[in-house]
């Protein structure tokens, strides 16, 4: 064996570790994890608790904790306004135990966490009554992994809409509104604002503001994009299951070219959840549903999960009946 065969293999094995493809995905009530090269993948666990009745499921890349949206039904008199329901956020073990719910003293109505690359901190939506106006409303919020202290994010820009969020590769929360990029540091203040001006979209009538789920690219880049009814095949998509904003199509943002493009074809849609990037940067493992795949009118059908590079390319479906990957560190 030649000088140069050894330098490869020592390269080999040092690098390997650094980009490892595993993963961990929800099928059923289970968790289950393995390797998206091999397309092997074993059951770990299973939910419990209320992390197995619970909604907007991120797992953890620590492969051991959850985060999840919790609904309570409640029973108010009639014509109070009041919902009948309650959200709240929880983290819990996988198995349920260990659970910790954010507080949440104001209306009670929380939902989405994120959670942040070093796996201490959760993003998420809360519903807030304005000190001043009285108003109500959406607010993205962090909070420490025992959530028992919260900080809303401070900014003008955010003062009014709905706004999509996601955290950057070192620990930043990216929030996009008002078709602007706005960059939050640890403390809470902002960063940067960085606007877009992308006013259509294969003819039709779109704003960057539009999008439902981001996620940022490892090395920070890409801006992956899933949003709803942005052209013509994915509404008549959609249609098949008599529900609109069930399922989206999804584009990358390439943050140094300024060029958005769609990467998924018009057999496929996306489920609302976030998409895992594989250490690489440039693949992105994500739920979904293809057209081909048998259903029937007005069902809703389970989604499959799926690997696909950056450019669109190498398309291909790695697991069935499986949503919300992570990739494991």
């Amino acid at each position: 064996m030649n000088r140069f065969t050894i330098l490869l293999l020592i390269v080999a094995v040092f690098i390997s570790p650094c980009f490892s493809q595993r993963i961990a995905f929800i099928r059923g009530k289970d968790v289950v994890a393995g390797e998206v090269s091999g397309k092997v993948f074993q059951k770990i666990t299973r939910l419990g608790g209320n992390a197995a009745k619970g909604d907007d499921l991120q797992l953890c890349s620590d492969g051991r904790s959850v985060a999840y949206t919790l609904s309570i039904d409640v029973k108010h008199p009639k014509g109070s306004g009041k919902p009948d329901f309650e959200r709240y956020i929880e983290l819990s073990n996988l198995d349920g135990t260990g659970c910790v719910r954010f507080p949440d003293p104001g209306e009670k109505n929380s939902f989405g966490p994120r959670w942040s690359p070093d796996n201490q901190r959760v993003a998420f939506d809360r519903l807030y009554r304005s000190p001043l106006s009285q108003d109500l409303q959406w607010v993205v919020s962090i909070a420490t992994r025992d959530l028992k202290e919260g900080m809303r994010l401070q900014n003008p820009a955010l003062d009014h809409g709905y706004f999509v969020y996601t955290w950057t590769p070192d620990g930043n929360l990216a929030v996009m509104g008002n078709d602007t990029i706005n960059t939050f540091d640890r403390s809470g203040s902002i960063i940067e604002a960085v606007p877009l001006t992308l006013d259509t979209l294969g003819g039709t009538s779109f704003s960057p503001s539009s999008a439902d789920i981001i996620s940022i690219s490892p090395d920070g880049r890409f801006m992956l994009w899933i949003l709803t009814g942005a052209d013509e095949g994915s509404r008549n998509f959609a249609a098949l299951y008599d529900e609109e904003d069930l399922y989206g199509i999804m584009m990358v943002y390439d943050r140094i070219t300024r060029v958005l493009h769609r990467i998924s074809p018009k057999s496929m849609a996306m489920a609302f959840e976030p998409p895992a990037w594989l250490p690489d940067g440039r693949t992105v493992v994500f739920a979904g549903i293809q057209a081909a795949k048998p259903f029937r009118k007005g069902a809703h059908p389970t989604t499959d999960l799926f690997s696909m590079d950056v450019d669109g390319s190498n398309l291909a479906k790695i697991a069935v009946d499986a949503h919300d990957p992570v990739v494991l560190k």
